[in-house]
């Protein structure tokens, strides 16, 4: 299986740790975990953790919104460098706003989390 890290930010509130992977069954799953002092002011907890999927049959339109190919395939193997441009250049900076851009795209994804 192959991943990427997209956020790997460490300050004295929070340490915040989010990667992408492809699945075996070809889903994309972004794992995310905050943890520390701001995150239990916020939560009750010093751990959070979430995952945003996107089932294989959207990776084509998802890879092509971000610039690549897409369209004529499934995509998963441009959607990883593709994601990890996009967050190297700021056009994400945190899972929620990656969830944003895919409502607004029409991508469908699924949200789940643990505090």
């Amino acid at each position: 299986m192959e991943s990427v890290t997209l956020i790997d930010r460490r300050d004295h509130r929070a340490r915040v740790h989010l990667e992408a992977e492809i699945r075996p069954g070809g889903d994309l799953l972004l794992s995310g975990q905050d943890l520390g002092p701001f995150v239990e002011e916020h939560w009750g907890d010093s751990d959070y953790e979430y995952w945003v999927t996107v089932k294989r049959e959207h990776l084509g339109r998802l890879a092509a919104l971000l610039g690549g190919e897409g369209g004529g395939g499934p995509g998963e193997g441009e959607v990883l460098p593709l994601l990890r441009r996009a967050y190297e250049t700021g056009r994400f900076t945190d899972s929620s706003g990656f969830m944003e851009w895919l409502k607004e795209n029409g991508v469908p994804y699924e949200f789940s989390s643990y505090a």
